[in-house]
């Protein structure tokens, strides 16, 4: 009789003893990465030529120390990366007080050193406003597919909110042509991802698994006494 109790009580302590270690470490608690997709239909407007719903680019954003880092990816063959007459080229709600990390591409843009830096506040049209906008000096309109690879100081992934239009991220576009842009445009990034908590409210459910092998306990000697 001892022996089976005693057997109880060490599952019992074991299952504890892991739910207070995930409660004690937040560093594992979530997963700080978020994701927002440009769509064709996210306030795309005609003079971009889009046509559909597919999607057009993925901004990645992730929490680092200090700040943020930000990679922008094409997904369609069919657009490029550009910034339409004078600078930001994108925009979002967060506030932040420098930009670094900027690619050697970024930076050497069209074979002329360019200048990435942070814009006040501003109105893009469709997608609406937003408080913060990133883009180039000189402002010379090129077209480019390679990625938008940046950090920020300052804001986390939670201080990217929607604006207004519903919109976390906007982004100037180009629809290619045979000659350059076809057409041009600020298209909406909508927020698409956000990775749910591991945290200690798992505990619960732990507790639940110790009970269950203490019901299987019971079951098994039930049958052992009967046998």
């Amino acid at each position: 009789m001892g022996g089976f109790y005693m057997s109880i009580l060490k599952s019992m302590a074991v299952a504890m003893a892991i739910g207070v270690g995930i409660a004690a470490f937040p560093a594992l608690s979530k997963a700080d990465v978020i994701t927002a997709n440009f769509n064709q239909d996210n306030s795309c407007g005609a003079s971009l030529g889009c046509s559909g719903s597919g999607l057009i680019a993925v901004a990645t954003i992730t929490d680092i120390s200090g700040g943020v880092s930000i990679d922008i990816t094409l997904k369609d063959s069919a657009f490029a990366f550009f910034q339409a007459g004078n600078p930001p080229m994108l925009g979002f709600q967060a506030a932040a007080s420098a930009l670094s990390g900027t690619s050697a591409a970024m930076n050497n843009l069209g074979g002329e050193a360019r200048t990435w830096g942070l814009f006040g506040s501003f109105n893009s049209g469709g997608p609406g406003s937003f408080n913060t906008g990133v883009g180039y000096t000189p402002k010379d309109n090129i077209p480019f597919t390679f990625d938008i690879v940046f950090t920020l100081t300052g804001p986390s992934t939670a201080s990217f909110t929607a604006n207004g239009s519903g919109y976390i991220m906007g982004l100037d576009l180009c629809k290619l042509g045979t000659d350059g842009c076809s057409g041009t445009g600020f298209v909406g990034g909508k927020l698409t991802s956000v990775p749910l908590p591991i945290t200690g409210a798992g505990l619960p459910g732990l507790i639940a698994a110790a009970g269950g092998l203490v019901a299987l306990a019971r079951r098994r000697r039930r049958i052992a006494t009967i046998g």
